[in-house]
């Protein structure tokens, strides 16, 4: 995934929480997220966002939740 995705992400995220977007915020996640794919990295927000054990969004949530969010977009296919 590169900068520019994750920075959709991250919109999508502050629409939510209303976090200050900036640069070194996006950096800082893509850091995590560059391995994952942008398709991967956003249902796993989706997902990660309907876990009532997530109380503010990082993304080591996306992490764990990639696998589960790839697993899904397969089964779509």
């Amino acid at each position: 995934m590169n900068l520019n995705e994750v920075k959709q992400l991250l919109t999508e995220v502050s629409a939510i929480d209303n976090r200050k977007l900036n640069d070194q915020a996006a950096e800082a996640w893509h850091s995590v997220l560059s391995f994952m794919p942008f398709e991967i990295a956003r249902e796993a927000l989706h997902l990660a966002r309907k876990d009532d054990r997530v109380i503010y969004m990082e993304p080591k949530h996306l992490v764990s939740w990639a696998k589960e969010a790839a697993f899904k977009l397969d089964r779509v296919k």
